[in-house]
């Protein structure tokens, strides 16, 4: 169920990762009250609560949404509490893993993972969602061009601005001269011109119409005319053909498609399921 975890994951991260740094709270004594400072500045403190206040002003819609979602979160972990449900280390570790989390996790994060496993569990106990051998291959039967290896090729390539430069190059090469040394010394192309023109693998649809038409003609190995952009001239080598691969209906596959199948069904079930637990709740805005 990696997708519909990826989603949950987005979805409570979102405003989590507004700001890339870390904050440090202090105390600051007034009387009575005691507010945490998020940062200072020329000696004026800024509290957490003019954080909250100007994020509530400024992000209404975004803050409502975080809101709900902690709202939804608290239920879900008071219900399984109830159901004296648990999720064990190693499976949080397993999904984070899926999720591709390899650091140390913070117990923020393994709460969040927690939450989102029970929340799985749940569903699949009350909503019955599962997914039939008979569904997994009528997907792959009605998928088989999406679900196989599409045709791709490698490409390197040097990006001149002038037809005289692309010409020159033309002639270099044409006599022998290696191509990702000419790339390094004379592309313009300054984020490949050091990897010696590399711009890695690229199927149909994925680059632009008047270069994709020549380069999918080349064998491999070969090196295409200067092909005239809005921006200049590429000489483009077919460094690698990949042929196109059709799907195998095996474990790998079926897996696959389980997880995806699976991953629609919990995120049907998922809205009706949460609107009962907040019916049953007493929420107080």
């Amino acid at each position: 169920m990696r997708g519909k975890t990826f989603l949950f994951f987005v979805l409570f991260l979102f405003f989590a990762g507004l700001y890339p740094v870390t904050v440090a709270y202090a105390e600051e004594k007034k009387g009575y009250e005691v507010k945490q400072v998020v940062v200072t500045v020329d000696g004026k403190p800024v509290t957490r609560d003019d954080l909250y206040t100007e994020m509530i002003q400024t992000y209404p819609s975004q803050a409502k949404s975080t809101i709900n979602k902690l709202i939804n979160r608290i239920l879900i972990e008071k219900e399984a509490k109830l159901r004296k449900m648990k999720i064990s280390d190693k499976q949080i570790k397993e999904r984070a893993e899926e999720l591709g989390i390899t650091k140390e996790l913070s117990s923020h994060m393994k709460s969040m993972i927690e939450t989102s496993l029970l929340m799985e569990k749940m569903l699949i106990a009350d909503k019955g969602v599962k997914v039939t051998n008979d569904e997994i291959k009528k997907f792959f039967d009605e998928n088989k061009e999406k679900l196989g290896e599409p045709e791709q090729v490698r490409l390197k390539q040097i990006y001149v601005k002038t037809e005289d430069d692309a010409n020159d190059v033309i002639i270099a090469l044409t006599a022998g001269a290696d191509f990702s040394k000419m790339a390094r010394a004379k592309s313009q192309d300054v984020s490949t011109r050091e990897r010696g023109g590399d711009l890695g693998v690229f199927t149909r649809g994925t680059i632009l119409p008047e270069i994709e038409t020549v380069v999918f003609s080349l064998p491999e190995g070969d090196v295409s005319p200067p092909l005239k952009s809005r921006d200049g001239f590429h000489i483009i080598k077919v460094v690698e053909r990949i042929e196109a691969k059709q799907p195998q209906y095996d474990s790998s596959m079926r897996k696959k498609i389980k997880d995806l199948l699976m991953d629609e069904k919990m995120k049907d079930a998922m809205p009706g399921w949460i609107d009962a637990l907040r019916s049953q709740a007493e929420i107080k805005y």
